[in-house]
């Protein structure tokens, strides 16, 4: 896909000509459109096209079929609308004006997850939205902690209180570890919580890597994942060291 920014204005031109197009008095005969707006709208309808074919398919194909319909053969210096085609492609403008980018995966994140970073991914604004979804899973460690050694220092490094809390004699428990299938899932989720802030919630902090969309979306899922182990498991009971309480 080209810059959001060329994406976004395509779409704003679009917009506007739809609108206005639809504000045209229709009486024996349809529109008629100058040369040249007829050469820019085509041109973005094509440019379109290609745009939308890794989020919406379907629109990218019709918007395809549309392009060569639109509008009629010249007729005086001047091209004839297509009134059922330009319907078509008034309802296709009008929804991704709402939604440019399809947002059906974020019915199934985690509400926190959703709720801090599905506006930013909406706008464009991918690594932003990924960064987000991994502080926010950081914060919830962070939460964790302090409810389950609240007398306890809380740890600066991440990687330390994902060790105090869900290492072998951690604080919090995402399963039951008293069966080997449950101990070898605690284990597993430690290991992805230490990978995950490994790779993803330092290199962001320190700003010195650029996030392509695909990357952020496999960020965010992962986020949303940790998310919800964590919202299956509980504090263990007695977990500070009588050193720490």
């Amino acid at each position: 896909m080209n810059s959001s920014s060329g994406y976004f204005e395509r779409i704003d031109r679009l917009w506007h000509w739809t609108q206005n197009t639809s504000q045209m008095p229709i009486h024996c005969s349809p529109p008629a459109i100058d040369c040249d707006t007829v050469r820019s709208i085509r041109e973005n309808l094509r440019i379109l096209s290609s745009e939308l074919a890794p989020e919406y398919p379907f629109y990218s194909g019709e918007v395809s079929r549309l392009e060569s319909i639109l509008f009629l053969n010249c007729m005086g210096g001047r091209h004839p609308l297509n009134i059922t085609a330009f319907g078509e492609l008034f309802l296709i403008v009008k929804h991704i004006k709402k939604e440019p980018y399809n947002l059906s995966i974020w019915a199934e994140m985690h509400p926190r997850i959703r709720s801090i970073a599905s506006s930013l991914y909406k706008d464009g604004h991918f690594g932003a939205a990924a960064e987000k979804a991994i502080k926010e899973v950081e914060q919830r460690l962070r939460d964790i902690f302090r409810e389950a050694k609240p007398t306890s220092k809380e740890p600066k490094e991440a990687a330390d209180i994902v060790g105090a809390l869900l290492s072998e004699r951690g604080a919090y428990r995402v399963a039951d570890d008293t069966t080997p299938s449950g101990k070898s899932y605690c284990r597993g989720i430690k290991l992805l919580f230490d990978g995950f802030l490994a790779s993803y919630r330092n290199p962001s902090c320190h700003g010195n890597r650029e996030f392509s969309k695909r990357e952020a979306v496999e960020q965010i899922v992962l986020a949303s994942q940790l998310m919800y182990a964590l919202e299956g498991g509980s504090v263990v009971p007695n977990s500070e060291s009588p050193a720490e309480r």
